[in-house]
């Protein structure tokens, strides 16, 4: 439900009182279930993200990747909020970390350490996020009426 009010009004819209509204349920009886709004966006994140694509073994480590961040790609361009939020954690909800985890199986070959391939699926995942957002902005500046509709 907070998906979707963040998808037509974009994230300024969620608030506790507003997604209770929406899900016929008191604020304080929300709050039973989610502690804060920061939670809740946490929540919102993990959920608009779904599953990583299928695994191909047959795909090379980079086709793999490249193949990893099309996905991502069009999943954070489809919920145009998500680049309106600050990133202050790394991804900790289950959808979040079983694309972390999708990410460092692409990088198995490559013979990185571990930490290099964190960093390196970090980073990845940072670039796709700013690649939607420099679109998005570039569509803006450039007079595109659906560059600041969230539900394209």
């Amino acid at each position: 439900m907070a998906v979707d009010v963040a998808d037509r009004e974009g994230v300024s819209a969620i608030s506790m009182a507003r997604v209770a509204k929406e899900l016929g349920f008191t604020t304080m009886s929300l709050y039973r279930y989610v502690e804060s709004k920061d939670d809740l966006i946490e929540l919102m994140v993990d959920r608009a993200l779904g599953s990583p694509p299928a695994w191909v073994s047959t795909l090379g480590w980079r086709e793999a990747l490249e193949r990893c961040a099309v996905a991502e790609y069009e999943v954070v361009s489809r919920h145009g909020w998500w680049v309106d939020l600050p990133i202050g954690a790394p991804p900790r909800g289950p959808n979040n970390l079983a694309w972390l985890d999708h990410m460092l199986r692409c990088l198995a070959p490559t013979g990185l350490p571990e930490g290099v391939k964190v960093g390196v699926a970090m980073n990845l995942s940072m670039y796709v996020i700013g690649r939607v957002r420099l679109a998005r902005e570039l569509a803006a500046s450039a007079g595109d009426p659906g560059a600041l509709d969230y539900a394209t």
